[in-house]
């Protein structure tokens, strides 16, 4: 059977409705979906198609939305050292590992001890960084756990250890 080059082809689904054109160089119809902004789960797409001279057909398609994949990746030292009263800097990258590309606008946090917080969002698209301040500390080694979340992303997680020390004294 030949291709019908002079149809009208349409979709409709949750998401809106648009129409499939005809391409001559791979002889289909192609179309895009925007998912953007759609809650994650399988979706009914309702194709429907008609020509002057054929028979009107429709199908149904479904696809699966699904969460996309990140990974947090330490910028600063995953090994950390340092004296009771020291300012620790945290500095990590937020990667949608689907597309290898920054993620924004995740909401990130840490915990070390009794300490919790937030790490604040950088000018540079991806990067999220936050300040432990050790005088809240013991000295002992702790491991600090960092997380972020977004909403149709996965949840991602790494540790690392972070070592205070006593201050050096001496006398002099």
């Amino acid at each position: 059977s030949l291709p019908i080059e002079d149809g009208y082809v349409t979709f409709s689904w949750v998401g809106g409705t648009g129409v499939v054109t005809w391409s001559a160089g791979v002889c289909k119809y192609v179309g895009t979906f925007v998912v953007t902004g759609v809650d994650v789960r399988s979706y009914q797409i309702l194709v429907q198609a008609s020509s002057p001279n054929h028979k009107s057909v429709s199908v149904q398609v479904t696809i699966e939305i699904t969460q996309t994949a990140t990974q947090l990746v330490p910028i600063s030292e995953v090994v950390s050292i340092a004296n009771f009263r020291d300012i620790i800097n945290i500095t990590v990258y937020l990667n949608n590992t689907d597309r290898n590309l920054p993620v924004g606008g995740a909401t990130l946090s840490f915990g070390v001890g009794n300490i919790t917080g937030s790490l604040i969002e950088l000018a540079i698209l991806g990067y999220y960084s936050a300040l432990i301040d050790t005088s809240l500390l013991s000295v002992q080694e702790y491991t600090v756990s960092i997380s972020s979340v977004k909403p149709g992303y996965t949840p991602s997680s790494f540790v690392f250890t972070l070592t205070v020390e006593q201050i050096e004294t001496e006398i002099v």
